[in-house]
């Protein structure tokens, strides 16, 4: 982390800079979409939770590697067939099973955000 997490830190920010925060902001309640624009302050208020909790669990997000990091240094070229096609259905379509319906609910907000005209936010 390059900037210390604080009070005045935006939500923003953090979500744009390391995405293992998003997990922390949708634990909290927190819209780092169309909301993001506030100073983490502000959005634990907003959210009727301590600020404290959520600085300390965003830190402890940020520390963590977004990524296995053993699996990201195998040579799946050199993997066994068998092996490459059990990582494959594990992780990944583990993982897509996982997160899809995740994404279709917060694809579903962003529709129909009402704070801007757009499909974007």
């Amino acid at each position: 982390m390059t900037a210390p997490i604080e009070e005045g830190t935006t939500v923003r920010e953090l979500a744009g800079k390391f995405p293992q925060t998003l997990r922390v902001f949708e634990l909290f309640g927190i819209d780092y979409c169309c909301g993001g624009d506030i100073d983490l302050g502000s959005a634990a208020e907003r959210a009727g939770v301590e600020l404290g909790d959520l600085l300390m669990t965003l830190e402890t997000a940020v520390e963590s590697s977004p990524a296995d990091e053993a699996q990201q240094d195998r040579d799946w070229w050199a993997a066994r067939a068998v092996e490459l096609i059990e990582h494959l259905v594990g992780r990944h379509h583990t993982f897509l099973k996982s997160e899809l319906p995740r994404l279709s609910d917060i694809l579903g907000k962003v529709r129909g955000c009402t704070r801007c005209d757009t499909a974007r936010c």
